[in-house]
């Protein structure tokens, strides 16, 4: 079979499986796709991809030998995951190796991304590439700005949102690619858990988003737009203060600075707060969970200004007595966007994280203030210990409450690390990305 001809027979297979790919392939002027890549042999004729630049041009694979440089590269490999991506397709020998992995469960994935669609078009004339597509967990996935990779992390996040994920990216990527081989490493692990982890408390009933909101929605005449307060402290420090650790020794450096930032809090490093005597301008009650209406309860700010959003536990909401700000927008559950568009909140989406730290930041972003410091967010068991003294670590426990404990909870499994000393840490996945 000619190359054209399994080219042909390529494109009709993926415009089954991804429509948009072929369709790009399809509409692409063919100089396009061969004005920057060309059909090479290595020293030992294996079929290679040349890049012709004007200066310092360079292959995909090692002349010396493509297989035999994918045999290395993932000889150590220890893919611990069910959905792999790998950024950098190249010519596809590294699916020699990955077709074993493949086999050896019904419900793992390969995922390539591709950012050089003439990549592609070269990898499906060969027959190789053939090989490949016709494998039905075999997945590509092209990018072609910074923009449209942020939308692909997004659409993989949700398409895969079911997997554990882990990302590698190709020798030659890791050189010529350095800046979108950190964002592809860092970004995707995190919206791929983020996901995850908003799917997860959406399947418990006591958690899920919507069923707080519906609790909440009839209440939101009585909020502020959180949404529009952009630019509403520009310039103005801001303290974010999280329950860890170190926030015991900060306590005395808090006290004086009250009339020098703004001080946002959350739910826990509220009570850890107003019990040294300290009461924060703002808190937050971010998470879904019982456990923070224990916490609220154990603080003494009932009439402190709070944010609020879809995730808010709803008991928490309901016995807030000072100002509510509610930040509109649910990643998880997209029908209380619509929902609070009709109910007059406009303005800037919240990109619903899942921290209650993150969210903090959001919203000192929104506000305009700089410099943000941030006070108590150790991310990790300093000297062992997850909160500051005095914080209760294991807040009452509702029967129907999400077990963050188990195995399939990924986001809070705890793994050893480096602190910024380089001395080993005990520290939580979640708080890693």
């Amino acid at each position: 079979m000619s190359r054209l001809e399994t080219l042909k027979e390529n494109l009709t297979r993926l415009a089954h499986t991804n429509p948009s790919l072929a369709r790009d392939l399809i509409k692409s002027d063919k100089n396009d796709l061969v004005k920057d890549f060309e059909f090479c042999n290595t020293d030992k004729k294996e079929l290679n991809l040349l890049h012709k630049k004007k200066f310092n041009p360079y292959t995909l694979h090692k002349q010396s030998g493509a297989v035999h440089e994918c045999s290395e590269w993932l000889a150590e490999l220890k893919p611990n995951c069910q959905v792999l991506y790998v950024f950098g397709a190249g010519l596809g020998y590294s699916f020699f190796t990955f077709r074993k992995w493949l086999k050896m469960k019904p419900k793992l994935h390969l995922v390539y991304v591709e950012p050089n669609l003439s990549v592609i078009f070269h990898l499906f004339q060969t027959d190789l590439g053939r090989r490949i597509l016709n494998h039905p967990r075999v997945h590509f996935f092209n990018f072609k700005s910074k923009g449209s990779l942020k939308q692909l992390i997004q659409h993989l996040s949700a398409e895969f949102s079911q997997y554990k994920a882990k990302v590698i990216t190709s020798p030659i990527y890791c050189k010529r690619y350095p800046r979108i081989t950190a964002c592809i490493q860092s970004e995707l692990p995190k919206a791929h858990d983020s996901v995850s982890t908003l799917l997860k408390e959406g399947q418990h009933a006591k958690n899920s988003s919507f069923r707080n909101f519906t609790g909440l929605a009839p209440n939101l005449d009585g909020f502020y737009n959180g949404s529009m307060c952009v630019d509403l402290l520009k310039g103005v420090p801001c303290i974010i203060v999280g329950a860890g650790p170190s926030l015991q020794k900060n306590i005395d450096v808090l006290k004086t600075l009250s009339n020098h930032a703004l001080i946002l809090a959350g739910s826990s490093a509220i009570s850890g707060l107003t019990s040294q005597g300290i009461i924060p301008h703002m808190g937050n009650y971010f998470d879904p969970y019982r456990r923070v209406y224990d916490r609220f309860m154990t603080n003494s700010a009932f009439e402190l200004p709070t944010i609020s959003c879809a995730r808010t536990f709803l008991e928490v909401s309901r016995r807030i007595h000072g100002p509510q700000i509610y930040l509109k927008g649910s990643t998880a559950t997209p029908v209380v966007n619509w929902i609070e568009e009709s109910l007059g909140f406009h303005g800037v989406q919240n990109e619903e994280l899942i921290s209650v730290t993150s969210s903090n930041t959001f919203f000192a972003q929104l506000l305009g203030c700089s410099p943000i410091i941030y006070v108590g967010v150790d991310l990790a068991y300093t000297n062992n210990q997850s909160y500051m003294k005095g914080i209760t670590k294991e807040a009452l426990k509702d029967e129907e409450d999400l077990d963050e404990s188990s195995s399939e909870f990924a986001f809070n499994e705890d793994m050893e690390s480096i602190d910024i000393d380089g001395n080993p840490i005990k520290t939580r996945y979640g708080w890693t990305i």
